[in-house]
Parts: structure tokens; C-alpha cells; sequence
């Protein structure tokens, strides 16, 4: 049985919208500022932008169980030019077993992007856009397991809902002369240093799948923040599934007051 299907899309697109927009705040809350509970989601983005000279260091390995067992471990630094506009890299590693004997590894593609804050925390929600470039780094042994170059422009939008926050992502993907569009929602739930996540995801191949993404996060008050999530899919792709890890590391490079 299908729990997602063609006519669901727009209703679950529709819900998003609605859930991040409809909240009406009140002059109070309008003056507070939006608490970044979490740095990252798991698979989503967060709408908050590193401040001016903040540099944030994230490595996120996957373990994904499909047709054959792949682990990614990507490595990405984050830096704050304003605090409004950042820069960031990604560069992953790859290793993908299709059978016991048969293993590849190495370098995937580089990923390099710029992230836009436009309407700051403060606002009673939340609103960023940016764009990634893919380029084609990886070996010819990998490639066949990492994305192809590509261009992303993505807007992430963001509202407070009690102890909690809704992340909402929407995502185009230009690759091979052809249009992607995936969207996905991310929420939090705060209790002090632990975060609860939720995540719902869809990626669009032949036909759109949705993934399901609990997590929990774990945030210091030294700059570290670290959690676990497992990801599952659904209808024919119930077996495939996604165990993933999270430890990231943020500091300033230069004083407020320089």
C-alpha cells in the first residue's frame, strides 16, 4: 500500500506552507530572537547563516544499506564572510561494497556554496536562500556513486512553534540538462542540551521517495554538538536504510569586538 502518492504531493506541500506562515506571534515574541537550538539537520538545512568570522566544522558520516552497502563520510567547513552571508565546501569520502569481495573508495565530488540570510532570527520567522556548484572531482571509479556536476538553488524557511521549530526546504537542481525540484520539512523539538529532529525528505529519480529521518542532538556549551539519526524509506524501498552520525565543532576565529 502506498502511503505517498501523486495526489498526497501537494498536500503535504501545502501543509508545510501553511504550518511556517500561518502562526500569528505576538508583539513579544516579535522581538525575540529565534534560539538556535541545532547548527544542522541531518539531511535538511537550517535557516541560520554562520556570524561574521565564524567558522563551523562538520563531518557527517552515513551508512546507507540499498542495493549495495555505501558509507559516505563527508567533511564540510562553513564561514561566516557577514552575519548574514556565508561560504562553505564539502568534501566527501566514499566507500561502496557491491559484493564482499568487490569494495571502492575514494574522493567524491566537491561541493562548494554561498548561503544568504535574508531575513535574520530576530523576525518572527526565519528566511534564507542559497546555491550550490557540484563539480566533478571524483575519480572515474566513483562517480558511478556520487552525483554528477551540478548547479542547486535551494530557500529554507524557518518559524518557532512552542519548544520547537519547522524548517521548511525547497530545493532546484539543474544536472545533466534536466530540472529537479525536492522538498522536504525538519523539525526540532528542545529539552535543554538535547534536541529531538524529525525529518521528511523526498529525493525524485524516477519517482518520487520519501524518507523519514528521527534524530537526536546532544549540544555543548563549548561549541560541539553531536547526535545520531537513522533514516527509511517507504512503499518498495522500505529496505533501504541510513544510519547517520553527526559531530560538529564551531568556534570564532577573531573577537567580537575586532
Amino acid at each position: 500500500m502506498k502511503i505517498f502518492n501523486a495526489k498526497l504531493h501537494p498536500v503535504f506541500f501545502a501543509w508545510v506552507i501553511i504550518s511556517l506562515c500561518s502562526a500569528k506571534f505576538s508583539k513579544a515574541q516579535a522581538k525575540q530572537e529565534m534560539d538556535e537550538y541545532l547548527q544542522e539537520f541531518f539531511l535538511g538545512e537550517t535557516s541560520f547563516s554562520q556570524e561574521r568570522n565564524e567558522i563551523q566544522l562538520t563531518l557527517k558520516p552515513i551508512f546507507t544499506k540499498c542495493e549495495q552497502r555505501q558509507l559516505c563520510i563527508p567533511l564540510a567547513v562553513e564561514y561566516g564572510l557577514t552575519d548574514r552571508l556565508q561560504i562553505e565546501v564539502e568534501v566527501p569520502y566514499l566507500i561502496s561494497s557491491l559484493t564482499e569481495r568487490h569494495r571502492i573508495r575514494g574522493m567524491g565530488n566537491v561541493e562548494v556554496g554561498l548561503m544568504y540570510n535574508i531575513l535574520k532570527s530576530y523576525r518572527p520567522f526565519s528566511l534564507s536562500v542559497g546555491m550550490n556548484k557540484t563539480l566533478q572531482t571524483a575519480g572515474k571509479h566513483i562517480r558511478a556513486y556520487d552525483n554528477e556536476a551540478s548547479w542547486e538553488a535551494y530557500t529554507v524557511v524557518a518559524r518557532q512553534l512552542g519548544i520547537g521549530q519547522i524548517h521548511g526546504n525547497f530545493r532546484t537542481e539543474l544536472a545533466d540538462g534536466q530540472l529537479k525540484l525536492n522538498y522536504g520539512m525538519a523539525s526540532v523539538f528542545n529539552f535543554g542540551r538535547c534536541n529531538a529532529t524529525f525529518e521528511v525528505t523526498t529525493d525524485k529519480e524516477e519517482e518520487r521517495i520519501f524518507f523519514f529521518t528521527p534524530g537526536l542532538i546532544w549540544k555543548q556549551p563549548n561549541g560541539l554538538e553531536f547526535g545520531m539519526a537513522l533514516s527509511t524509506s517507504v512503499d518498495k524501498y522500505s529496505d533501504n536504510w541510513s544510519l547517520a552520525a553527526m559531530l560538529i565543532y564551531e568556534f570564532s576565529i577573531f573577537s567580537k569586538k575586532d
